[in-house]
């Protein structure tokens, strides 16, 4: 994994209910699922993942919860901190947060669902999605 300076990610967000520490966290929960030490971490995947967790992959195929939990990690070869990190607010406990990510050569746009709960952040959803042509949107990240 290797880190850019902090300029190249920008917070965003829905202004009808998230405070800048919960975007915060939420960027540092997904840039967790990057890193190594966390996402081997069972007990750290186990604590973030809803009991119905659900993942579409970059070849498209699903995975359950049992499937991210028991798969191996070793080195992972992404770029951080996350690009065009966003949060939008899907309801009174539920954010959609998206970015975008430098992931073996090749860049990959981001989606995954969170709900807060008495705990803290757990993730109910995440997609990636491989891009052609790069970044997919114009102008700087």
């Amino acid at each position: 994994m290797r880190r850019q300076g902090a300029g190249r990610s920008r917070v965003w967000h829905s202004d009808r209910v998230l405070r800048l520490s919960d975007l915060e966290e939420l960027q540092g929960l997904e840039e967790g699922t990057w890193r190594s030490d966390t996402r081997g971490d069972r007990e750290w995947m186990d604590a973030h993942l809803a009991s119905d967790f659900f993942e579409l992959g970059l070849s498209g195929r699903r995975y359950d919860r049992g499937e991210v939990l028991d798969a191996e990690v070793g080195e992972i070869n992404a770029v951080l901190p996350l690009h065009d990190f966003r949060c939008t607010n899907l309801g009174d406990s539920h954010v959609l947060a998206t970015d975008q990510i430098e992931y073996n050569g090749g860049r990959v746009n981001r989606s995954s669902i969170w709900h807060r709960t008495d705990t803290g952040w757990v993730m109910d959803f995440h997609q990636g999605t491989p891009t052609e042509n790069g970044w997919s949107r114009a102008g700087p990240v």
